[in-house]
């Protein structure tokens, strides 16, 4: 069980790792105009990705744990038969984003090809967590985000011709396949398949029901770290988007980090204190989150503030040195982003997923008004700003609704 455990996060922390990789060799050794519709390439694919389940999955993932072993495979066929009827509505609508400009047509076939993928890879790799097979679950990650640079990267600096965005692409397709096809035999092994019962529409309706204002929050959260790279390069152009997406990319960091060293392994025990009531635990449980975070934050911004200028001597670019000051917005943000995110931990103890739904909401709206301002005053800079208005929007709002919870009044602390 240890092992496993191990295996599983040894497997995570090497996609992160060639993820920064990639990304810094990518910062060296294509042109930022290339790095910079990379970075609004995958960002789209990603958000389509979320997109194409309509929070379908965000049902069916719970149904598929709860279900005995023997009633998850109608599930996951019921599922899959969903996601073919909304590949109906949402490919067709993913072509606005090339009639509009937003990306340019001759990365339409890469668009689609890694969409239905990413979407196929992550939706196999829910229904393998919900089934108990994490580390398969990992294996597909790894297989999906992280092997496949294994290959781009050396292949890139050993041979000049092959540094184009083609080559990236060509292995994110290829790694996303491989991991699609690992993902789907291991689902296909998770018990036996009733493939002829009658399909249940009733819960598809249901499902939809359910998901839908999840998938709401969801992509609003999503769209800030989209309709940012959108609008920067709207208002800088692809070459300035570069920077940007080297920075944006650095600064996230924190939030890999938070995601996978402290909130999963605190806010289970917010849960369970909750649910017994025990006030005094759940004080505890939040007092240690909020120390992790901030023994976790202060290290990871010091080192990226540290590095960031021998870094940028290293990849040898101008323009990024020009645009620096993104980078410390970007920090700024992502900071922002983390303060949130504990008070959201303890909002979603006391199953507050309206409040949830209501900041992330809010939080995109916002962005979407403080861009469009301050992108005219300050130009390419208003982006990053606004991202730090947005994220104190639902920072402020995950905090009062924090505040207003059983426990975390001062009555109640004293």
């Amino acid at each position: 069980m240890i092992l496993i455990r191990l295996l599983n996060v040894g497997l995570r922390g090497a996609t992160l790792l060639l993820k920064f990789v990639l990304l810094f060799s990518l910062a060296r050794l294509l042109e930022p105009g290339q790095v910079g519709l990379y970075g609004l390439l995958a960002a789209t694919v990603l958000y389509m990705a979320g997109v194409a389940g309509l929070g379908y999955s965000l049902y069916a993932t719970r149904e598929i744990a709860a279900a005995d072993v023997h009633e998850r495979t109608p599930i996951i066929r019921d599922q899959a038969v969903f996601c073919a009827l909304a590949y109906v509505l949402v490919l067709p609508l993913s072509l606005l984003l090339f009639f509009s400009e937003t990306l340019p047509w001759r990365v339409a076939g890469w668009f689609f090809v890694l969409l239905v993928l990413e979407h196929v890879g992550v939706e196999v790799e829910r229904i393998l967590v919900a089934a108990s097979r994490q580390l398969l679950a990992s294996v597909v990650l790894f297989l999906r985000n992280g092997a496949w640079v294994l290959v781009a990267v050396p292949l890139m600096w050993t041979n000049p011709a092959q540094r184009t965005l083609e080559t990236v692409l060509a292995s994110w397709g290829t790694g996303a396949a491989l991991a699609c096809s690992a993902g789907l035999v291991g689902v296909a092994r998770i018990g036996t398949w009733h493939l002829f019962r009658a399909i249940d529409w009733s819960s598809m309706r249901k499902g939809l029901r359910i998901g839908l204002p999840l998938l709401g929050g969801a992509l609003a959260l999503k769209g800030l770290t989209t309709f940012d790279r959108i609008w920067v390069s709207a208002v800088g152009g692809l070459e300035v988007l570069g920077p940007y997406v080297l920075f944006i990319g650095i600064a996230n960091a924190l939030k890999a980090f938070l995601n996978s060293s402290v909130f999963p392994f605190c806010y289970p025990g917010l849960v369970r204190a909750v649910a017994v009531g025990d006030r005094a635990r759940f004080r505890s449980g939040m007092r240690s989150m909020i120390l992790q975070t901030i023994a976790v934050t202060i290290p990871v911004v010091v080192l990226a503030v540290l590095l960031i200028r021998p870094l940028l001597g290293w990849i040898d670019r101008p323009i990024y040195s020009e645009h620096l000051n993104l980078f410390y917005w970007a920090q700024l943000a992502v900071g922002l982003y983390a303060a949130g995110q504990v008070a959201q931990c303890g909002i979603y103890a006391y199953r507050m997923d309206r409040r949830i739904i209501v900041g992330q909401v809010a939080g995109l709206a916002v962005f979407v008004a403080a861009a469009a301002v301050l992108a005219r005053l300050l130009g390419v800079t208003g982006v990053p700003v606004a991202l730090c208005v947005a994220y104190a929007t639902m920072l402020l709002i995950n905090f009062a609704g924090f505040s207003r919870m059983p426990g975390t009044t001062t009555t109640h602390l004293q």
